[in-house]
């Protein structure tokens, strides 16, 4: 039952509302974001440009090597909302833990504007019989029963697909033995040893972001993958209601061409400027904290290494980590011979 005493607020009078404030006011769809990312520090944001900063220096990195792997999902979405804001704003984004059924894209992107080859994760074992050739040649690709990156995939990834890209920039810059620089965010599958010892040995230095910041200062999420995301968005409508295999190649397809449309070397650009992170400049994503400064050294927490903020390709993380693996092995080991004892 409709309150008389709560005024209804018609489609009119909101559009009477908006025109009446049309310099002040805005009508945005929000970024889904969950609650934790809202709470990152002013102070943790200083500390990685930091970070950024003097990692530039040490290695004096060119933006043909600058790059940002990162992945996003493709679904069938419901409609999205809507919201009126003030006209200054730039992101919005509205709370939303929800994790459908989806798809992987992981895409590779440099700060000259160019990138590479996109990965595609389907949740299938077997390639799938209705891709042609043509679509084939246009992806990367790889997949599992979920269809998220794993550690396997993203070693396999960095191995066939980026090493190779990298190498190819580097003969034609002429600069064969020319640094790179690799931002990916704290995921699980980019904690490999052996990945990393890879990328070290390739003169490549893997920074990662400050935990729950990807929305601020991933390349790939300031633009992008909005852009790509917005030429996906009446797919939907058109595929609910088609056979599995015919959505499959339906979305293949859309991400092909959506790929083609987004990926084009002003995005790309505009990707890293509005990070913040080419041309390196902070308060494209803050007002600089005046706050002292955390340290930033290699953290343990009960489980494992926090692999957010720092620099993941230095000897210390792998050694780290290659530790951290063989205990988990050994103490794997252990309980299998425990249990063992135990039945006999």
């Amino acid at each position: 039952m409709v309150d008389p005493e709560v005024p209804v607020l018609t489609s009119g009078w909101r559009q009477s509302f908006l025109k009446r404030h049309a310099n002040e006011l805005k009508v945005a769809t929000p970024h889904r974001l969950e609650s934790v990312r809202a709470k990152v520090s002013g102070a943790e944001l200083t500390a990685f440009f930091n970070l950024v900063k003097n990692t530039h220096q040490e290695y004096g990195f060119s933006p043909a090597f600058i790059s940002n792997f990162d992945e996003t999902m493709v679904q069938v979405t419901k409609h999205q909302q809507k919201a009126v804001v003030p006209a200054s704003c730039r992101d919005i984004y509205v709370i939303d833990d929800t994790a459908p059924f989806h798809m992987t894209v992981g895409t590779t992107i440099w700060a000259d504007g160019t990138s590479t080859k996109p990965l595609v994760i389907l949740p299938l074992k077997m390639f799938p019989p209705e891709v042609d050739e043509d679509l084939a040649h246009s992806f990367a690709w790889s997949g599992q029963e979920s269809g998220w990156i794993t550690t396997e995939i993203f070693e396999q990834f960095i191995e066939k697909v980026f090493l190779p890209d990298l190498q190819r920039r580097r003969r034609a810059e002429g600069k064969p033995d020319a640094p790179a620089l690799l931002y990916v965010d704290g995921h699980s599958s980019r904690a490999n040893p052996k990945v990393l010892r890879l990328l070290r040995e390739a003169k490549v230095t893997v920074l990662t972001f400050v935990a729950h910041a990807s929305h601020l200062l991933q390349p790939l999420d300031k633009w992008l993958f909005l852009q790509f995301k917005s030429h996906l968005q009446h797919l939907s409508s058109k595929i609910r209601n088609l056979s599995r295999p015919e959505q499959r190649l339906a979305m293949l397809q859309a991400v092909e061409s959506s790929m083609h449309n987004s990926m084009k070397p002003t995005n790309i650009l505009k990707s890293f400027r509005r990070a913040g992170l080419w041309p390196i400049d902070p308060e494209q994503v803050f007002h600089p904290a005046t706050d002292s400064l955390p340290e930033l050294r290699r953290r343990r927490s009960r489980k494992n290494f926090n692999i957010n903020g720092i620099v993941l390709t230095s000897e210390e993380i792998v050694t780290g980590l290659e530790e951290e693996k063989q205990a988990i092995k050994s103490a794997k080991k252990k309980g299998r011979k425990e249990e063992k004892a135990q039945k006999s």
